[in-house]
């Protein structure tokens, strides 16, 4: 979908969760339904190229799409840990973690596995996000005897809970502002050390 050029550039547009963001001329995003009526200027061949899909896209000046990442240290490059014996990322695609918390909204695949039984992963495993006081517990990720890998499904909730009870009594900042736990997303789950998961976490647009 194309907008008057006073607004948008024309193509860079960005459906989520059903909504339509228009890429500013200045950079920023703004859901279609807030631009002034004059600009609401769709052109057909537009609106067909944009319509199902639901990918986030970037311009070539790396612009950040309507998800953002709150930043977090990267935890394998603390000094002195142990390295994990292999390169684990675990996809969820931006699932709300209040749908997580809630069990209304599930990952792709949600009974599959996190990792594999034969993946060098421990039965035990610390949770780390880089939040100020936030406490990493360690977590049973294998079951039934220290073979059955946690559920895709059941590791999002974990880390929904954990950030849940978190957000209760501290408040998530990001570009200054504080965020609500409805708003964010886990956009993946990394194994960072031998004994530490290490969560992706994004943020949604203000609605």
């Amino acid at each position: 979908m194309c907008l008057s050029r006073r607004q948008a550039l024309p193509g860079l547009l960005a459906v989520l969760h059903g909504t339509l963001y228009v890429k500013q001329a200045d950079g920023d995003w703004l859901r279609f339904d807030q631009l002034p009526e004059r600009d609401r200027q769709p052109s057909a061949a537009a609106m067909q190229e944009s319509s199902g899909s639901s990918r986030e896209p970037t311009d070539a000046g790396g612009t950040p799409p309507p998800i953002q990442v709150i930043h977090q240290c990267d935890y394998s490059r603390t000094p002195r840990i142990r390295q994990a014996a292999i390169a684990l990322v675990i996809a969820y695609d931006d699932l709300r973690l209040r749908d997580a918390l809630d069990g209304t909204g599930a990952p792709q695949r949600p009974d599959a596995p996190a990792f594999a039984q034969d993946d060098p992963v421990g039965s035990k495993l610390s949770i780390f996000v880089d939040f100020p006081h936030f406490t990493n517990k360690q977590h049973t990720v294998r079951f039934k005897d220290g073979q059955q890998p946690i559920s895709r499904a059941r590791l999002a909730n974990l880390i929904a809970r954990m950030l849940f009870a978190y957000m209760e009594c501290h408040t998530v900042l990001h570009a200054g502002e504080a965020i609500s736990f409805d708003r964010l997303v886990l956009r993946s789950v990394r194994l960072a050390s031998k004994a530490t998961l290490q969560p992706e976490i994004g943020v949604l647009p203000a609605v």
